[in-house]
């Protein structure tokens, strides 16, 4: 739970390949039944936010967001590679 009651999920997204991005679903998706092990899904308008302190950031996926479910009981893939989000230096 958030510090405003909202319900906040965390997991990670495994595309394909193997390569991992973290991810907080946050109010209405933290209860997605989608998002859950071995369902493909599509992800539109999250928000990618880098991570403070040196740490890795997160995909967000707000109220705003849409998750549309593509089907279940899919092999989820081994990990390769996680995507760390973070600031880009200049």
């Amino acid at each position: 739970m958030s510090r405003e009651d909202q319900q906040m999920k965390n997991f990670k997204l495994v595309d394909r390949f193997g390569n991992t991005v973290s991810c907080i679903a946050f109010g209405r998706h933290a209860g997605h039944p989608g998002l859950v092990d071995g369902t493909e899904v599509i992800v539109y308008f999250a928000i990618a936010q880098s991570g403070k302190r040196n740490e890795d950031g997160n995909l967000w996926i707000y109220d705003s967001s849409h998750v549309f479910v593509l089907g279940s009981s899919r092999p989820v893939p081994r990990v390769h590679k996680h995507m760390n989000l973070r600031q880009q230096r200049e």
